[in-house]
């Protein structure tokens, strides 16, 4: 090829490259258009099934209510597009109590607990999170009880809790081998009035006439709640162990000083042999003084 040839190729060759890259300035970047575009507004939404959420917030995990008219239970949730809350009761039988579609993305809400039987309940909340799957949520177990009792810290009373609803408390004692409870040992059963001080629960310290008589021994006191018909509410038992009675060995005032017998016994006793050995000891100086 000539030296001619090779230029104009040369020429057309520059053109070429200067033609396509004004081409190219001219057409806008993908990802700029992109940012710019001002009139195009797209959200991205990522839903997570782990960000489901149920929470039981009330009742708490061993918690006691008493009959105040009823349970309330709280949930609270977070992405659930459905609710449902059971309640096993304390015959282990369980029901749907209701089930909830929530209005927002999270929030809580109350719920009754129809609670009439006493005892130890479970409430159980499940639900579907935003795709539509079932997804398990909290358990708590709590009782709902008339009454409850326990050992006083001193040992020899009985501390005792109680509802709005119970007008009697009774107690009885048994010994502790007597599991079925066919020889008690108050006749007639200590019952007293359950005041009401306007706060649930109700407290009541309660010392059992006679139990210090019982001797040392291992005994079962339960208490009982009536209502104001005398119909029996709940129960509730505690374990106590008799008491250490001191032997009995009277006692003497003297000028307003009370001295067991046997005290007196022995200060007697050794006043006693003290003035003994003094008299010996003045009858042998006599003797002496005499034999001068």
């Amino acid at each position: 090829m000539s030296r001619v040839c090779k230029k104009i190729a040369g020429l057309f060759g520059l053109a070429f490259v200067v033609g396509i890259t004004a081409v190219a300035s001219g057409i806008p970047p993908v990802q700029q258009a992109s940012a710019v575009s001002g009139d195009v507004n797209v959200y991205f939404k990522v839903v997570n099934n782990d960000e489901f959420s149920a929470q039981i917030v009330s009742p708490t995990e061993g918690s006691i209510s008493y009959s105040d008219g009823g349970v309330t239970a709280k949930i609270s949730y977070t992405d659930a597009s459905s609710l449902s809350v059971y309640l096993t009761y304390p015959d282990g039988r369980q029901e749907l109590v209701d089930t909830i579609t929530p209005g927002d993305e999270s929030g809580d809400f109350d719920l009754a607990l129809p609670v009439y039987e006493y005892g130890d309940y479970t409430i159980t909340v499940s639900g579907q999170d935003l795709n539509g799957s079932f997804v398990d949520g909290d358990a708590k177990a709590f009782s709902y009880r008339a009454i409850t009792a326990e050992v006083s810290e001193d040992g020899d009373k009985v501390d005792v809790k109680y509802g709005s609803n119970v007008c009697m408390l009774g107690f009885q004692v048994y010994k502790a081998t007597d599991t079925a409870r066919e020889h008690p040992l108050l006749d007639p059963e200590y019952l007293i009035s359950a005041a009401q001080s306007g706060e649930i629960p109700n407290l009541a310290e309660v010392a059992i006439p006679g139990f210090d008589q019982f001797g040392p021994d291992e005994y079962t006191v339960v208490v009982t709640a009536y209502d104001c018909l005398d119909n029996v509410l709940d129960s509730d038992d505690v374990a106590m162990l008799g008491v250490i009675n001191p032997p009995i060995t009277g006692s003497i005032n003297i000028l307003g000083i009370t001295i067991s017998q046997t005290d007196y016994l022995i200060t007697g006793l050794v006043v006693f042999v003290l003035a003994a050995i003094f008299a010996l000891f003045l009858l042998g100086r006599r003797k002496k003084t005499t034999k001068r």
